[in-house]
């Protein structure tokens, strides 16, 4: 529906563009689109990754369309329009400021067009700490004659600090300090050097390591103290000391005194780990077969501030003092990473992140000083339990600023943090008070709760949290795995990614499973053996039959007739109109073009056909071939037939690349014994043996056999599907002139057929086999 919204706001624009005094009619139509899209119930009940993908995709296009030459009340229009939109998806999620922000990293250069900046800066809609870093890198990397990134630091300056105070100096640092020297230096523009500069607002970074606050000698002394305490034998006393001398001096009734506190304290803490390690690589370079890495850092600096940190936290400080601390933190390390780049040294800040990890997620080791809030009796273990659960999610959030396409520099610190023991197991484990219950509902209850409807509510502590953390790390992996290009350094995150989704098919299964279609979406489309650790996901609770067994019949499982959950439902992924009209066809077959206007609809424009690699919306046929899917739910439904002439007429419409496309979306559903998997094996399966055309059955063949090629584990419906294609007469696979069309491919299936065959004699043999 929103492909659809888009074209009518852009041939509303187009119409008023092309008259030279646009009427008001005009204007008022582009207004009318505004709240038709604003005022949509269906919008209300988008899920929150929903609202985001359609965020980002506003954002994206609201940049193509705002580099045209339009009158400027079109122009207003248009951008309050798309605004608008953008600011009603942000009260479904309050991520959306941070995902907006991150598509700033994008080269490309419309994205400094002013106006466009200047509305969403007004509707806070981007996150402005992330953008002063992105268009002081902008200034500095080599661009410095781009004209329109000058435009915008001018009109930030002047419009949006000078005159409408929307933000001072001190809110964009890294800009004001580069502009002032482009200001004074003898190359600067006539318009940059016209730019008033304000005396009074100099932000402190851009200071010659000023104390605006008279404090840098106290903070230096106090945390000097405290350092002292925590290595004492009477720690408690003597650190109990240090934090009333820290009440007395109310650092923490002032925002920005609270902010440059931490911000001295953790300059100084990792300039003392840091200065441990030129010093050990003094003492260490004449030694054989030296490395860098193997140099050992002294820590109890950062350690210490880990522990005054949480002591604050956990002594009256809260979710308040916690936020203040890790937005400083997030910022120095961002920072850090851009002015240091390739000597970037990411272990300092690692350490202090799993230390506040660790000892925010186990309230005991935080209450080194003062007295414990633990009082006796279960329920008082589930409170403090459930304190420490916000504090480990409020570190998730602020871990995400930091995600790789934010951060490069601190990927692969990043990546363990995501898979800390301290961090994964909570926030995957289930929620307080839980455990016991779920034990006692017996195993009929867990099975339900692990493989029903999509109703139910997930009992992990935050999967939805996890999911996103893990996203942003494929997504960042994405563009590398699709044009093959794997520098070492990427080859060996990308190692580090499988082991982690190794131990979440192991451990945490459940999160794979619910979100197996978002994440297949953000996985490159030639991470196959990627794709098959998530799709090999299945709840703990579920009992996969041998996949070899002369016995077996797909539909023999009794879990083939449950829905699998899924966080975001088939309903809720497409739109609403052509949602209509597909189960339309299904009842009635009625309107004969819709396979043809369908496949219409998936083409993409060449501009953002190139932003994402594909000239087909990977995204709408994922959800349309699910909701075909689902609506049929079985063979024996009344929709089943129209559902399977949909799936035949549609391939037969696509090209190669889009029939490639449908064809993996439908085998994104094999996975373990569901409905789903049941229905897409039998659909892949007929579709087979109805193919017109002998190259359709061939990518079928494809599809299946290149996700089978690659190491294991392999999902239990790919299994049983491609088993009972090569086993079954019905198809006649091994007729067919593609299975020897080359020596190599016909060793490959003469291999992949004595191994079935191996497999199923053993199996007869022998008893089945449970995995």
């Amino acid at each position: 529906k929103y492909l659809l919204w888009q074209q009518a706001v852009d041939k509303a624009v187009d119409t008023a563009a092309r008259d030279p005094n646009p009427s008001m009619d005009s204007i008022n139509e582009i207004r009318g689109l505004r709240d038709e899209l604003i005022m949509n119930p269906a919008l209300a009940g988008a899920g929150e990754e929903a609202a985001l993908n359609l965020g980002r995709r506003i954002l994206l296009h609201l940049w193509e369309v705002a580099a045209n030459e339009l009158p400027p009340s079109v122009m207003y229009g248009l951008i309050n329009t798309y605004v608008a939109c953008l600011d009603a998806l942000s009260k479904l999620t309050p991520r959306l400021p941070a995902e907006l922000t991150a598509l700033y990293w994008i080269e490309d250069d419309r994205r400094f067009d002013k106006n466009v900046v200047d509305a969403l800066l007004r509707y806070r809609l981007l996150n402005l700490a992330e953008l002063d870093r992105v268009i002081a890198k902008a200034l500095t990397a080599g661009i410095q004659n781009n004209k329109q990134v000058t435009i915008l630091v001018i009109h930030l300056i002047q419009t949006c600090v000078l005159k409408d105070s929307l933000f001072t100096c001190e809110d964009i640092p890294a800009i004001f300090e580069i502009f002032s020297k482009m200001a004074f230096s003898a190359s600067a523009s006539a318009g940059v050097q016209s730019v008033p500069r304000p005396a009074q607002e100099i932000p402190p970074i851009v200071r010659e390591r000023g104390d605006p606050y008279n404090m840098r000698e106290r903070t230096t002394s106090l945390f000097d103290e405290w350092v002292r305490a925590m290595n004492n034998p009477e720690a408690e006393k003597q650190g109990m000391s240090v934090l009333v001398k820290l009440r007395d001096l109310e650092l923490f009734q002032h925002g920005e005194v609270t902010d440059y506190f931490f911000s001295r304290l953790i300059e100084i803490s990792t300039h003392h780990c840091l200065a441990s390690a030129i010093e050990g690589a003094s003492a260490a370079a004449g030694l054989p077969n030296f490395r860098p890495q193997d140099i050992t850092l002294n820590f109890m600096a950062t350690d210490a501030l880990v522990r005054l940190v949480t002591a604050l936290v956990y002594n009256g400080g809260g979710e308040t003092i916690l936020t203040r601390f890790l937005n400083i933190f997030t910022a120095v390390i961002k920072r850090d990473a851009d002015e240091r780049v390739g000597k970037f040294n990411a272990r300092p800040y690692l350490r202090i992140w799993v230390g506040l990890l660790s000892d925010l997620g186990t309230p005991g080791k935080a209450f080194i000083v003062g007295r414990s809030p633990l009082t006796a009796g279960e329920q008082a273990s589930d409170a403090i339990t459930s304190t420490a659960i916000r504090y480990l999610k409020i570190c998730g959030v602020f871990l995400y600023q930091l995600q790789p396409l934010s951060v490069p520099g601190f990927a692969f610190a990043w990546l363990e943090l995501i898979s800390h023991r301290s961090f994964l197991p909570k926030m995957l484990g289930p929620l307080p008070g839980t455990a016991v219950a779920a034990t006692a509902a017996g195993t009929a209850a867990a099975v339900a709760s692990s493989t029903g409807g999509l109703g139910q509510q997930p009992s992990s502590v935050d999967g939805a949290l996890y999911f996103t953390l893990l996203a942003a790390l494929l997504r960042f992996l994405e563009p590398y795995l699709r044009h093959v290009d794997l520098p070492e350094s990427i080859k060996q995150l990308y190692r580090g990614t499988l082991r982690l989704l190794l131990v979440l098919l192991q451990d945490f299964p459940d999160v794979l499973c619910e979100h197996h279609m978002q994440l297949c979406e953000v996985i490159a489309p030639t991470s196959i053996q990627m794709r098959n650790l998530v799709l090999s996901a299945y709840p703990k609770n579920v009992h996969l039959p041998d996949p070899f067994s002369s016995n077996l019949k797909a539909d023999l499982p009794p879990e083939t007739q449950i829905t699998p959950r899924m966080v975001i439902g088939p309903t809720q992924r497409l739109p609403d109109i052509i949602a209509s009209k597909v189960h339309e066809y299904l009842d009635l077959r009625q309107p004969a073009i819709l396979p043809q206007e369908l496949a219409n609809v998936l083409v993409l424009k060449p501009i953002e056909a190139k932003a994402h690699g594909s000239n087909y919306n990977v995204l709408l046929l994922n959800a349309l071939i699910l909701f075909i899917g689902d609506q049929a739910k079985s063979p024996s439904s009344r929709y089943h037939a129209a559902a399977q002439d949909l799936f035949l007429k549609l391939a037969t419409e696509l090209d190669s690349e889009g029939r490639y496309v449908m064809l993996n979306a439908m085998a994104n559903h094999l996975r373990y014994p569901n409905a789903h998997t049941y229905y897409f094996s039998c659909s892949l399966l007929n579709l087979f043996a109805e193919a017109p055309v002998e190259v359709l059955k061939e990518q079928i063949t494809r599809v299946l056999l290149e996700r089978l090629l690659v190491n294991r584990p392999h999902p239990w419906g790919l299994l049983i599907t491609f088993v009972e294609l090569t086993k079954n007469r019905r198809y006649n696979f091994w007729s067919h002139k593609f299975t020897k069309c080359a020596p190599e491919i016909e060793i490959v299936f003469n291999s992949l057929s004595k191994t079935f065959e191996v497999l199923t004699e053993r199996n007869d043999e022998e008893s089945p086999l449970s995995t």
